[in-house]
């Protein structure tokens, strides 16, 4: 648990570690939330409020042959664009703007040592993330932007040649960008 003064902030996490064996689990939760920060005197810095709350899911196997492991994580969080001092008169031209990012990304890992003749370990890394935000202001959701991939890498590491050693592998990457709204400025991308 912790927390601030200038920022009024309140925050906590709850991690828990566990095994059995060749398995072994782990969850956390954290949740962060924050009032506009105070400056000296009695001004504070507008719209700087935040709140964020991260979980996580996991768990993998360990053996002599290799290993295997899954994880799932989160983020939902909510923060303001800071307008300036509560102690000068704010633009009036400046609208009051947050942004709501939201995340869920999946990662798989799959090792194997000595899975054949002349390849010391063998490894496959696969993951999945999608990303979104919002920017919202006092009219409603504004621009939209979202960031979605998927991305793999398998990797061999050879057994000695002479005294040379090294890795081949292959990796793949498929990322979609895309920014939706009156106000996106950004063309959407493939990667």
């Amino acid at each position: 648990l912790g927390g601030n003064t200038a920022s009024g902030e309140r925050a906590g996490v709850l991690r828990v570690d566990a095994g059995s064996g060749s398995l072994a689990l782990h969850a956390d939760y954290a949740r962060r939330t924050t009032d506009d920060v105070e400056l000296p005197g009695a001004a504070s810095l507008l719209n700087s409020a935040t709140e964020s709350t991260s979980r996580a899911l996991g768990a993998s196997f360990v053996g002599s042959a290799g290993f295997a492991g899954l994880s799932v994580s989160t983020l939902d969080s909510r923060y303001g664009i800071p307008l300036g001092s509560s102690a000068v008169a704010p633009d009036p031209d400046l609208e009051s703007i947050q942004l709501d990012p939201q995340q869920t990304r999946i990662d798989a890992k799959v090792g194997l040592l000595d899975p054949f003749a002349g390849v010391e370990k063998l490894t496959l890394r696969a993951g999945h993330n999608d990303y979104e935000h919002n920017e919202l202001s006092a009219d409603g959701p504004g621009t939209k932007f979202t960031n979605r991939g998927i991305e793999a890498r398998l990797e061999a590491v050879h057994a000695p040649v002479f005294d040379w050693q090294g890795a081949v592998g292959v990796q793949f990457v498929d990322r979609d960008f895309e920014a939706i709204g009156e106000e996106a400025f950004v063309p959407p991308t493939e990667n």
